[in-house]
């Protein structure tokens, strides 16, 4: 009897020990979400878009700003630990969106942004000390409202393109001094409003993706490798897209996108890996989705989604399940009218943050990781 009571008592501790355990291993390998409560850097008026780079080579991620009421771009040099210093402005008119890269091979960060009420882009040529020279500006067609950068025709040079107000996609071929050749045009859909890059058909050509805003559409146009592109293809992402970005969800090597969509959500569209897509599958965000940045957030090394919400004044951070699929959505503050967020590691603990344009606030909100894992 006495033996009995003995391996009962084994059996119980050893049951305890392996729950214990598991309990353990669930802690290790899961996160506590979190972002710190936003911290203010002023900026000018209406700031639309951000990009990240080192402007000034010092190993440390800096901010250029679109501040499309100002009629500037607003260069916030970092600091490393989560501060920036005071802005300096360079004027560029109604900048609506904003990217870098070297346009001139010199080894420094340029900046090129669109022009909404001038027809342009302006082409800001990096000192390689966080300042620069005054814009250089081509034309393109009528309001342009996002661009994004890229080598379209593999030359070694970097080349814009531009959704335009009108149903077009502008591309302009880098000349590789900071000016363009004149501008191609390819039909897109009704009021593009945002525009992203990427090889969608693993043909080793970039191709462009849309979301037409009046047209309720998706937009692919599969690059040929010379600056040209193929007719557009549509897909149904809901009502009143406004961003897109790219990315592999699903881990399946074939690109996907997401769509912040007008019914409080984001769209998912898994790929075919032939730039066409699977139909969109939606996930809830926040109230006025109007921009996403696609990062592992909790570092499980699943991607997740930062959406900026501008009606909720919130960031609402999707955690990704690896499968294409999505969680509930957790919401941290931000600015007032947040319309663009971003993000990369601004304090060097190895997490990454978010930074958001606060369309309603005349500057941008960082929001810190402080995740545990």
């Amino acid at each position: 009897m006495h033996s009995k009571k003995r391996s009962h008592s084994q059996l119980f501790l050893l049951i305890c020990l392996n729950v214990m355990t598991l309990s353990l291993c669930a802690g290790v390998a899961s996160a506590t979400l979190g972002f710190s409560s936003p911290v203010f850097n002023a900026t000018g008026s209406e700031p639309l878009s951000v990009a990240i780079g080192d402007f000034n080579h010092d190993g440390i991620s800096d901010l250029a700003v679109a501040d499309f009421g100002s009629d500037q771009i607003s260069v916030l040099l970092g600091n490393g630990d989560g501060t920036f210093q005071s802005a300096i402005n360079q004027a560029v008119t109604t900048p609506k969106s904003v990217a870098v890269g070297d346009f001139n091979h010199d080894g420094n960060l340029d900046i090129v942004a669109v022009e909404n009420k001038a027809n342009s882009v302006a082409v800001l040529l990096g000192n390689g000390d966080g300042t620069f020279a005054n814009a250089q500006v081509s034309s393109t067609g009528p309001n342009p409202n996002a661009l994004v950068a890229g080598d379209f025709n593999r030359d070694g040079r970097i080349d814009v393109a531009v959704a335009l107000t009108g149903g077009n996609v502008g591309v302009l071929l880098g000349n590789g001094d900071g000016t363009f050749q004149t501008e191609l045009d390819f039909a897109s859909g009704q009021l593009p409003a945002s525009i992203a890059a990427a090889d969608l058909n693993g043909d080793l050509k970039t191709d462009l993706v849309t979301v037409n805003n009046n047209s309720n559409t998706v937009a692919v146009l599969l690059g040929n490798g010379d600056g040209t592109f193929q007719a557009a293809v549509t897909f149904n992402p809901g009502m009143n897209p406004h961003f897109v970005a790219i990315a592999d969800f699903n881990r399946d090597g074939k690109l996907d996108l997401a769509v912040p969509v007008g019914s409080n959500s984001v769209s998912i569209f898994l790929g075919n890996g032939d730039g066409t897509f699977q139909a969109a599958v939606q996930f809830a965000a926040g109230s006025g989705p109007s921009g996403a940045v696609i990062k592992d957030f909790d570092g499980d090394g699943k991607l997740d989604l930062a959406v900026s919400d501008s009606f909720a004044n919130t960031v609402s951070i999707l955690l990704g399940n690896g499968d294409g699929t999505f969680q509930v959505p957790v919401s941290f503050a931000a600015g007032a009218a947040p319309s663009f967020v971003a993000s990369a590691k601004f304090n060097r603990d190895s997490k990454l943050d978010l930074v958001v344009a606060d369309q309603a606030s005349a500057g941008v909100s960082l929001l810190l990781n402080t995740s545990v894992r």
